[in-house]
C-alpha cells in the first residue's frame, strides 16, 4: 500500500511585509524611545564619571592624612631647597605615592634631584625623575575632565599627550593685592576682612617656601586653628594643562593655551593661589592657576578630615572664605556641608 501523503490543499500562501508608511512610523517611534532615553543614559554615566571623581579625591585626602600620621607634618604644597649647589623642588603629590599604591614609583624617585632631572630624555636611565613624572597616576585625576590632554611641547614643536596631567591641586591661598578677587569682595561688602597673624588667607596644606633663600617649612595640623572639618585641603584643577574657560578649551597653541603646572603630578609648580572670580564665585571661572571643575553647578573639595564635599558655586562668598581659610577664626557652624 503507498503510504505516501499528498497534500489535499490548493491554496496559495503569501506573505505581507511593511508599508512604506509602517516603515517610517516604525522609525520615527524608536527615534522618540532614543531621545527619550539618551539624557537618562548620559546623566548616568556622568553620575559614575562623578562618583569616581570623588572617590579619586577621597583617596588623595587619605593618603594626606596617612603621611600625617606617619611623619607628624603634612605634605608641603611644594617644597624647594638647595643641596650643596643643586636646588632641588618637588610637588605635594610626589610625596603621597606610597599612599595611593604607586610604591613602585617611590622607589625610585631620587630625592637628591629635583622633579624634572635631569630635563632631557635618555633610554640609558629609564628611572630618573624625568622618565617617572611621566607615569600616569590614576588617583590624581577626574573622570568627568576631558581624559585627553594633547598639548603642544614648546621645546620640541611636537604635540604631545600628558599622559601623567592632573585634576587635583593644592590651592595656597586667596591673592589679596588690590584688584583681585578676594579684595574686591571685600571692598564690595561681599565678605569679611579676616586675615591671620601674618595677613594671609591659608589653606589647610600651605607651607613655607622661599624661591629666593630656598628655605621651606613643613605646615602641621596645629595650624588649622579653625578644625580639620572645617577647612579645606584640596581643590579641582580639572582639565591641566590645557586652558578652559567656562567649559571651552582655549584655542591657542603654545604656552599661551597651557597652564602653569597640572601637566604632571611632580611638577612643582601645581600650587597656586586664587586670582580670579566670576560674578561672586571664586571658582569654576578658569582652569588656569584657579580652582575648576567639570560638574555642572560645583566643585568637589576634600576637606582636612577626609571627608569630600561638593560645593555650589552660588555658596555665599563669605562662607567659601571661612571654609577656605585654616585659622582665620571664622568656624561657620551654621553651615551644612
Amino acid at each position: 500500500m503507498d503510504t505516501k501523503r499528498h497534500s489535499t490543499t490548493g491554496a496559495v500562501s503569501s506573505s505581507a511585509g511593511f508599508t512604506l508608511v509602517e516603515l517610517l512610523v516604525v522609525i520615527a517611534i524608536i527615534g522618540i524611545l532614543v531621545a527619550l532615553l539618551l539624557p537618562a543614559i548620559q546623566a548616568a554615566r556622568e553620575a559614575a564619571r562623578r562618583a569616581s571623581c570623588q572617590s579619586n579625591l577621597k583617596q588623595v585626602c587619605l593618603a594626606t592624612l596617612n603621611f600625617e600620621s606617619s611623619k607628624k607634618y603634612l605634605p608641603p604644597s611644594k617644597w624647594i631647597e638647595l643641596k650643596g649647589t643643586t636646588v632641588i623642588a618637588n610637588s605635594t603629590m610626589t610625596y603621597l605615592l606610597p599612599y595611593v599604591e604607586e610604591q613602585a614609583i617611590a622607589d625610585k624617585w631620587d630625592w637628591s634631584k629635583t622633579w624634572s632631572y635631569p630635563g632631557t630624555l635618555n633610554p640609558a636611565t629609564p628611572n630618573d625623575n624625568f622618565h617617572l613624572k611621566d607615569i600616569p597616576v590614576k588617583a590624581f585625576r577626574c573622570a568627568t575632565a576631558p581624559q585627553e590632554r594633547a598639548g603642544l611641547n614648546t621645546t620640541t614643536g611636537l604635540v604631545e599627550e600628558n599622559a601623567a596631567a592632573i585634576d587635583y591641586r593644592v590651592c595656597d591661598a586667596f591673592a589679596t593685592a588690590t584688584g583681585n578677587a578676594l579684595a574686591e569682595q571685600i571692598a564690595a561688602n561681599k565678605v569679611k576682612a579676616r586675615p591671620n597673624a601674618k595677613n594671609g588667607y591659608y589653606s589647610m596644606l600651605y607651607n613655607v617656601a622661599n624661591e629666593t633663600t630656598y628655605k621651606s617649612e613643613y605646615a602641621k595640623l596645629k595650624n588649622t586653628t579653625d578644625g580639620t572639618s572645617q577647612t579645606m585641603m584640596w581643590f579641582e584643577t580639572g582639565g591641566t594643562p590645557l586652558r578652559y574657560v567656562n567649559g571651552q578649551q582655549v584655542q591657542t597653541t603654545g604656552s599661551a593655551g597651557e597652564t602653569s603646572g597640572g601637566d604632571t603630578w611632580a611638577n612643582y609648580a601645581n600650587w597656586y593661589v586664587v586670582h580670579n572670580r566670576c560674578g561672586d564665585s571664586f571658582f569654576n571661572c578658569n582652569n588656569n592657576e584657579e580652582i575648576y571643575s567639570f560638574h555642572s553647578g560645583g566643585a568637589f573639595y576634600g576637606f582636612g578630615d577626609g571627608a569630600v564635599h561638593f560645593i555650589s558655586t552660588d555658596i555665599d562668598p563669605d562662607v567659601f572664605v571661612s571654609l577656605f581659610t585654616r585659622d582665620g577664626n571664622d568656624v561657620v557652624n551654621n553651615f551644612q556641608l
